[in-house]
This record gives structure tokens, C-alpha cells and sequence, in this order.
């Protein structure tokens, strides 16, 4: 049973990284975009 639940938690972790990461990429996405909004 607690390797099940050692295994749950751990698929939990890279979905959290990915949303940080989707954040991360939407932002600089942003910033990229209201610089070449800028030039």
C-alpha cells in the first residue's frame, strides 16, 4: 500500500511542474509579445 501512495503522489509531481512551467512559458510568451508590440 505505501508504494501505491508514494506512487500517486509522484505522478502528481511532474503535472505541478508542468503547469509551472506552461505559467513560465505563457508569461515570457507575454513579455516577448508586448516587446514586439513595443518596437
Amino acid at each position: 500500500m505505501p508504494s501505491h501512495s508514494s506512487n500517486a503522489s509522484n505522478a502528481m509531481l511532474p503535472s505541478k511542474r508542468l503547469k509551472v512551467l506552461l505559467s513560465a512559458v505563457l508569461y515570457n510568451r507575454k513579455t516577448l509579445d508586448m516587446r514586439k508590440y513595443d518596437f
